[in-house]
């Protein structure tokens, strides 16, 4: 687009606007507030939330840290089943004198998601499990799931501007495409299209959505699965895998009925060993009024039928690190 191009839009753009200011001055004032607040979320930086140290599994030499960011451009579920937007940036590697490598990769989220993904502990371990697959296929490398939390909230130095933290190299080309990059808000095409959108909502203006110019890296797994009439998804599945589990062995287990006890209602108490797993965000479990079934990828497949109908709304899960150890609560009907 040339210089004279640019100009007629440019005017064009402002006698719209003039022609909404006068013709409906409530409309034009929320036109403006909703540019103002779409333009203050898409210049919005990622904030340091927490920072995952684990290793490289095969190469002990390697030490992975996670930096997780909260940001709001990255956009929030609209429903139960649209897929959580995870967004992998650019990773660093650093060889120390101890003949050690240091690798860093920055992952963002949406910050009112992250927020809510971290009330429990449950739902973290899920997450940071999420978190951890789109490390290992973002570096190529398989990684422990044994990690823990690093001393500080962020490794390394934070940039001025930590946008640049999630520009890939084959989109940059030196240092004056960074900053244009990352200042971006809309091109005159987005606002032009706005203004001459002929479906309106109730107020008069175009609900689209401004278009950042950063992609999701991954879509993994889902924030809460679709409930069906008899499913309920205690973890979150992580990503797709093969539906033929046959093959994968079952896990040592024990079922107790535990009667009703004072406010208590009588429930059923399902304990599943799992010696190889280090993490619930490596188990898929998912539970109905009849049955439960759990598969743990490339590890363990697990089914049972209750002998009496429960409570799936109310069931629960908490697994042990030390002991390897899934106990499900699941209150009888």
């Amino acid at each position: 687009m040339d210089s004279k191009e640019m100009k007629n839009q440019a005017e064009y753009i402002w006698n719209r606007l003039d022609d909404l200011a006068k013709n409906d001055p409530d409309a034009y004032k929320k036109f403006i507030e909703k540019q103002m607040e779409e333009q203050k979320i898409f210049t919005s930086s990622p904030e340091p939330r927490i920072c995952l140290q684990t290793k490289a599994l095969g190469n002990e030499s390697e030490i992975v840290f996670i930096n997780i960011c909260a940001w709001k451009k990255i956009p929030y579920p609209e429903t139960e089943d649209e897929p959580v937007k995870l967004f992998a940036g650019m990773k660093t590697s650093k060889k120390l004198k101890n003949g050690q490598t240091e690798t860093v990769l920055p992952v963002a989220i949406n910050d009112k998601l992250y927020e809510e993904c971290t009330d429990t502990d449950l739902n973290k371990n899920a997450l940071f499990g999420l978190i951890l697959n789109l490390t290992e296929d973002t570096l190529k490398t398989k990684i422990s799931r044994d990690y823990r939390n690093y001393k500080e909230l962020y490794k390394g130095d934070l940039p001025a501007d930590p946008r640049t933290l999630f520009i890939t190299n084959s989109q940059i080309q030196n240092e004056k495409d960074i900053l244009q990059m990352a200042q971006t808000v809309n091109s005159p095409e987005d606002l032009l299209k706005k203004l001459s959108m002929n479906e309106k909502t109730e107020n008069g203006l175009d609900t689209a959505k401004i278009d950042t110019k950063f992609e999701m890296d991954e879509l993994l797994g889902k924030r809460d699965e679709k409930k069906s009439k008899n499913k309920k998804d205690l973890i979150q599945e992580i990503k797709e895998t093969n539906t033929d589990f046959s093959h994968l062995p079952r896990p040592e287990h024990t079922l107790t009925e535990m009667p009703k006890y004072n406010e208590r209602p009588a429930k059923f108490v399902l304990k599943i060993k799992l010696p190889t797993v280090s993490s619930v965000a490596e188990c898929d479990l998912n539970i109905s009024e009849e049955s439960v079934e759990l598969i743990v990828e490339d590890k363990y497949y697990f089914t049972l039928t209750f002998p009496s109908a429960i409570s799936e709304d109310d069931a629960s899960a908490k697994f042990n690190k030390k002991t390897s150890c899934l106990t499900l609560n699941v209150p009888l009907k």
